[in-house]
């Protein structure tokens, strides 16, 4: 028997509860617990076969599909950690992840094999399984040995469980390491205070390859026993909301755009929402509070990061108007303070950053100590955000990550962009910064102050090539000026998403 306390453990302990009881929905396949259990024994024991163990990683790049869960499971039933790779990145952005955090073994959806085309030619090492049979390329069933059980092994709370990169201010990715531990406590610090149990119905409706739709189904789903549905990422309202109603959905976090969109469907007045009492974004108006709480749904309101596997804070319904413009209280077995420039801590009213420490704050990053250790002040993980505490406790983020921005949902970090396009003709001088955009929330703009014209076909043939296409900049504008800078050098961001508070009238378009 698997020892220690892991996450493989939930899914063994509801496949004996109620071993007939569906587990997943996923595109129209259901899944029971016990057959969720004994397939991704299968696949471990396959894993086991090739030489995967205890502390080895292996690579998921697919798209939601049932493949991927059993897969995620095979691997911690053998103690190896899971890296989610981002079903968008381009071959040049898909060779770093694989990598820095050094897999042995990829398995993708044969969709997204061409995304492996660099790491083809350049780790031969590295094992590729696809989802279904193409040529050059083992099939996963390859992996799932019947006659075989995999061996025993501790896996502990403190053991790696995910690896989740996010896009990191130095214009490479970094590599939260999640462990079994930090995913659970998330689960249990959400779950008890929002009373989540095992007759909930979860909805994921985010790509399982992003923490926040992993850590969904981890926490809320698998964690708590549920009926989890796993559909493809859509932003079509009428889609969503037949399977809120279809499904009889009771729990479901996504980006407030998605809730305007439902809100704003001919059905929304009349659909029937009853099942849906646990609905989590961040960032809602008091127009979309209202509009929901009019169907008989209250909507939560969240902050967290990839590195507390999740949620840090909630604010509840019954706060959410006397609150407007929170994010609510730190969860349950964690604190959130906020620090100055020098990490003492502030009083209420005061603004400052926001650190937070507690059970889910992530074991570090992969091969980044000079990273773990900016970013650790002893247990307390240092955030980047800007935010204030009220005299009752209640957060209120003014600022994200210094230059971060947040489009579609997905973060955006312009170092990374920067990164890339350096050197091009017409970019002399130049910074990214996010405008606001009606359907994405916020979208990259170039601004430049190049001594000659930028060379537009280089330009967007090198984000073609190393980027992916939500990460792609939407506009250029050209300053006309010396860009502001600090006394040491650095571009003042902050005054140019002052000065450019939209995309002028004669910014240019880079959208083809």
């Amino acid at each position: 028997m698997m020892q220690g306390v892991n996450l493989y453990q939930a899914l063994r302990f509801w496949a004996t509860r109620w071993p007939d009881r569906v587990a997943i929905t996923c595109l129209g396949q259901q899944v029971r617990w016990a057959e969720l259990r004994d397939r991704s024994e299968q696949i471990a024991a396959g894993l086991h076969a090739m030489g995967i163990g205890k502390g080895d990683r292996i690579g998921i790049l697919m798209h939601n599909r049932v493949e991927f869960i059993e897969l995620l499971f095979a691997a911690f039933r053998i103690g190896a950690s899971v890296t989610l790779l981002n079903i968008r990145f381009t071959p040049a952005e898909m060779l770093y992840p694989v990598t820095d955090a050094g897999l042995s073994l990829v398995v993708a959806d044969n969709r997204l094999l061409d995304a492996l085309a660099e790491v083809v030619a350049q780790r031969p090492d590295v094992q590729i399984f696809s989802t279904e049979q193409v040529a050059g390329y083992r099939p996963l069933d390859d992996l799932r040995m019947q006659a075989m059980d995999a061996p025993d092994v501790d896996v502990t709370a403190d053991d790696i469980a995910l690896i989740c990169y996010t896009s990191g201010t130095t214009g490479f990715p970094k590599g939260a390491m999640l462990s079994h531990g930090n995913i659970r406590e998330s689960g249990l610090a959400c779950a008890l205070s929002s009373g989540l149990t095992f007759d909930d119905r979860i909805l994921v409706s985010l790509p399982l390859a992003y923490t926040w739709g992993m850590c969904q189904l981890l926490r809320e789903g698998i964690l708590m026993g549920a009926t989890t549905t796993v559909i493809g990422p859509t932003s079509d309202p009428e889609a969503l909301i037949d399977v809120l109603v279809g499904e009889r959905i009771t729990a479901w976090s996504s980006v407030p755009l998605l809730f305007e969109r439902i809100a704003q469907s001919p059905r929304f007045a009349t659909s029937d929402f009853s099942n849906l009492r646990h609905v989590v974004t961040g960032g809602a108006s008091l127009h979309l509070l209202r509009a929901w709480e009019n169907v008989g749904v209250p909507i939560r309101q969240a902050y967290g990061l990839t590195e507390t596997a999740g949620h840090a804070t909630l604010l509840f319904s019954d706060d959410a108007e006397r609150k407007l413009g929170s994010a609510g209280r730190v969860l349950m077995n964690m604190d959130l303070r906020i620090i100055d420039e020098e990490g003492n801590f502030l009083e209420a009213g005061q603004a400052g950053e926001i650190v937070v420490r507690g059970p889910t704050v992530m074991m570090g990053y992969v091969n980044k100590p000079e990273e773990t250790a900016r970013t650790m002040m002893g247990e307390w993980l240092r955030t980047g955000d800007t935010g204030i505490l009220d005299e009752e406790g209640f957060l209120r983020v003014v600022d994200r990550s210094k230059d971060m921005l947040k489009s579609g949902g997905l973060n955006v970090y312009p170092a990374e962009l920067e990164r890339v396009i350096a050197g091009i003709a017409g970019l002399e001088e130049f910074a990214i910064i996010g405008v606001p955009s009606s359907r994405w929330g916020e979208v990259p703009m170039i601004v430049a102050n190049g001594t000659r014209p930028v060379d537009m076909a280089a330009l967007k043939a090198r984000c073609r090539a190393e980027l992916a296409d939500y990460k792609r900049p939407h506009f250029l504008v050209q300053h006309g000026a010396p860009l502001p800078r600090t006394v040491s050098g650095k571009i003042l961001k902050r005054d140019l998403r002052k000065h450019y508070d939209r995309a002028p009238d004669d910014a240019l378009s880079l959208k083809e």
